[in-house]
């Protein structure tokens, strides 16, 4: 399962920072000097290096292509069952997927305390 970050908090930072940016597109947040990138920043890098689109990646993973565009466009968590996933499909491991989770979870935290 995929959980959603929910749209109030992704644009509760970005109509609330103060000297930061917020993409809209990407999911990308900066404040201050953090940075916090969500893990579909990298899935998108494998997936061109691979020469893969995103109905690929939903194909090999037994996602819905809807599903992938929310996790590569950092709409939606990968939960330990999509790193597993995602690990099979690309070649990284569940523990990769989830510490990139993790990371991005704890930046958005952060700023969120900063503002």
């Amino acid at each position: 399962m995929l959980g959603t970050y929910g749209k109030r908090q992704l644009f509760g930072i970005s109509e609330q920072l103060k000297g930061g940016d917020f993409d809209m597109k990407s999911g990308i947040v900066e404040y201050g000097n953090i940075i916090a990138i969500p893990p579909g920043e990298t899935i998108k890098e494998l997936l061109k290096n691979k020469e893969w689109t995103q109905a690929e990646l939903a194909r090999r993973t037994g996602y819905s292509e809807k599903h992938i565009s929310k996790v590569v466009n950092g709409k939606n968590r990968i939960s330990v069952e999509a790193a597993i996933r995602l690990e099979r499909a690309l070649g990284m491991t569940a523990e990769f997927w989830l510490k990139l989770e993790n990371n991005y979870s704890l930046a958005l935290a952060r700023i969120e305390q900063m503002r």
